[in-house]
């Protein structure tokens, strides 16, 4: 027997973040084309200006013309953190948190980020849910 597929419609597959509730894909606009990129797969976002640099697990990288903000709101509630103003970052991809005089965090992909004072204890906190 076949399963019957969806036809739902824009507004109830995609939320207003273009974000695709089922299959949890970000749909990204670059000049070239439109990528859809599954969240899990994001392992880190750094604002560039107004632009944004999406570095994935596969090592590549896509720039797109929104700034960190846009992506901060919508990835808002999930396992993204912000925590500079320059980076967010997916907590499943966090391998170490490092204490000093400027904390800095250390990812899967062995890039080391600084942690802001103002983000610092919001990203504990979250660290204890998905870490």
């Amino acid at each position: 027997m076949l399963q019957q597929i969806s036809t739902a419609s824009r507004e109830e597959r995609w939320n207003d973040n273009n974000v695709d509730l089922n299959t949890q894909k970000l749909r990204v606009v670059t000049t070239a084309c439109i990528h859809y990129i599954n969240v899990s797969d994001i392992i880190r976002i750094q604002s560039i200006s107004n632009y944004s640099k999406l570095v994935l697990k596969n090592g590549k990288t896509v720039t797109v013309a929104k700034a960190l903000a846009h992506f901060d709101e919508e990835l808002a509630g999930s396992h993204f953190s912000r925590i500079h103003r320059t980076h967010l970052v997916n907590l499943y991809y966090l391998k170490n948190y490092l204490r000093g005089d400027m904390n800095r965090v250390s990812l899967s992909n062995n890039e080391v980020l600084p942690v802001s004072r103002r983000k610092n204890k919001m990203l504990q906190e979250k660290m204890k849910f998905f870490c």
